[in-house]
């Protein structure tokens, strides 16, 4: 039977070590300007940051004491390739964009704050983004010059929602090219909008740009192609309860040492806002292997005679099974992490030519073979790898995978690890 007791604990350890591995804080190397104007470079402390933060935390480099920096003593700071942060004092509408939250005042109501804002496009005229859990604004700001606000907000009028989309006019009355009249129109107060407007205004002016919100957007999506050897071990036992007894007998045939090769394709869709760290995966991959054995002193009946004697049974497994799971980045550099994947792999499977063939008895008594079809249980996947590039390289254990789950007499099941190579064909990675 399948030992569900150590795939659980399996499980669960690999749960256990991956939750203390998330809990760890994760610093990244960028650079922190003062409000005295002291440029120094650190470990920042990334956070997703969903919304923007009010203060960072930041490790001075060589040294393990955190240092918590608030927005009245940090005039920027950048983590080197992955975002931007500059200090402003703007005026900022805190109305809600919630539903059931919405202002029935349709201009923005105006407050000074001193403020974060992520640098969505980096250029002459730069456009930023200030966001919060009921608010989302977007600022630009030419050359050296303030921040100024695009005006939106949703309101409610006579019980409707309406909107306010000022900052149309704005970018018309302030910009003349880049962009045309009915692309203005229908440009929304969103991140994917908005970059694509900024970009367009900066490229006609032959500004150069720097596109910093690319991250965090949206999620990515990857597809690989994976070959990689299957190592295989498991057992085929059969149980019968002779008459008059209570107790089935179980008779085990083991199967060593099989390995086989496997070809498969993953996708991966990079979550948005995890900073490359967090993804879910999803793939179909082919395997086959074929096993054979015996049991000796099985019980039978020949002739109302309860004898014993030796059978034989040939297996083969052949098909394409999916799994689902989530995958957890560690970044070493620039080109290296080390990825942990827990997955799951549902019983469905496309069968090629999988069979159980159950010999008669001692290959001669005068009892009926059986051919079994394959009816298969889902199991769990756990791994451990590295990524360089394109290129992924994972050590991949399979939890017990029962083959014969809807056979009263006969089980066959196998477990084991496999050996993975990836090799990315096809991306659409934020960088």
């Amino acid at each position: 039977m399948r030992n569900h007791k150590a795939s659980l604990l399996f499980i669960f350890t690999f749960l256990f070590l991956n939750t203390a591995l998330l809990a760890q804080r994760e610093f990244l190397p960028g650079k922190i300007t003062k409000s005295n104007g002291e440029t120094i470079e650190a470990l920042i402390k990334i956070s997703g940051w969903k919304n923007n933060p009010y203060f960072i935390d930041y490790k001075i480099n060589g040294e393990d004491r955190i240092i918590t920096g608030k927005v009245e003593d940090v005039a920027a700071f950048e983590i080197f390739d992955k975002v931007k942060y500059v200090r402003a004092d703007v005026a900022f509408d805190r109305s809600s964009d919630l539903q059931g939250q919405l202002s029935t005042v349709r201009d923005p109501l105006w407050e000074n704050e001193i403020l974060f804002l992520k640098i969505l496009v980096e250029s002459e005229t730069s456009l930023l983004l200030h966001k919060t859990n009921k608010t989302m604004r977007f600022y630009y700001q030419k050359g050296s010059g303030g921040y100024e606000p695009l005006v939106y907000k949703k309101f409610l009028s006579n019980g409707r929602v309406q909107r306010n989309r000022a900052y149309r006019k704005q970018i018309q009355d302030n910009f003349s090219c880049g962009y045309d009249l009915d692309e203005l129109r229908k440009a929304e107060y969103k991140i994917k909008d908005m970059v694509d407007l900024f970009v367009g205004i900066n490229k006609c002016l032959n500004h150069e740009v720097n596109i910093m919100q690319a991250e965090g957007s949206k999620g990515s999506t990857t597809w690989a192609i994976q070959p990689g050897l299957n190592f295989i071990s498991g057992r085929m036992t059969k149980s019968i309860i002779a008459v008059g007894g209570t107790q089935p007998e179980t008779y085990s045939s083991n199967i060593d040492g099989k390995t086989d090769i496997r070809i498969g394709i993953e996708g991966e869709y990079m979550l948005p806002q995890s900073i490359n760290k967090w993804s879910l995966f999803f793939g179909a991959a082919y395997s086959g292997f074929k096993a054979s054995g015996q049991w000796n002193d099985v019980l039978y009946f020949s002739n109302l005679t309860l004898l014993r004697g030796t059978q034989s049974w040939e297996a083969t497994v052949s098909n394409i099974t999916f799994n689902i799971g989530i995958r957890r980045y560690f970044k070493l550099n620039d080109k290296t992490r080390i990825l942990t994947s827990l997955g799951w792999v549902p019983g469905l499977t496309l069968d090629l030519n999988s069979s159980a063939d159950i010999a008669l008895i001692n290959n001669n008594v005068a009892t009926t073979g059986a051919k079994l079809d394959p009816q298969e249980v889902s199991n769990f996947i756990a791994g451990l790898g590295i990524q360089m590039g394109n290129l992924t390289l994972e050590a991949r254990y399979n939890t017990n995978r029962q083959v014969l789950n809807e056979s009263l007499l006969y089980d066959l099941e196998h477990s084991g690890f496999s050996i993975l190579i990836g090799f990315r064909f096809l991306k659409d990675l934020n960088k």
